[in-house]
């Protein structure tokens, strides 16, 4: 898929709304911190408002970064490499035999939401 099959996924109203948020609360930010904190010429003002755009940036990366690349996810048939950790990854609610796969941000999992190997049906919510 190429740069502008990409960039399409911009074109709905979820990520433009999502967008317009952060640049609001980005824009409201920055004023508030211009007109009501140290004043720039000082470094304490200058640290301050460096901190908002570098903030800015990280959300903005962290938000195509999850548009664009994805959650990431775990190769089927991984299993941890101590066996402490077997018995955490195996109780129920932790993507284990006993319970649903969750996702690194807390939702559902393709394999969760398609049934796994088993032939399992997936959970219904």
């Amino acid at each position: 898929m190429g740069w502008l099959g990409q960039a399409r996924r911009l074109c709905h109203w979820g990520p433009l709304v999502a967008l317009a948020v952060v640049a609001v609360c980005s824009a409201t930010a920055m004023a508030d911190a211009a007109l009501w904190y140290w004043p720039l010429d000082t470094a304490g003002g200058s640290v301050n408002f460096i901190m908002l755009l570098n903030w800015t940036v990280m959300i903005l990366y962290n938000y195509f970064s999850a548009m664009f690349v994805g959650p990431g996810y775990v190769p089927l048939g991984w299993t941890p490499v101590s066996p402490g950790s077997r018995s955490i990854a195996s109780s129920p609610g932790r993507g284990g035999p006993a319970g649903p796969a969750l996702g690194a941000v807390g939702g559902l999992s393709e394999r969760s939401v398609c049934g796994d190997q088993r032939g399992q049906e997936p959970p219904v919510f």
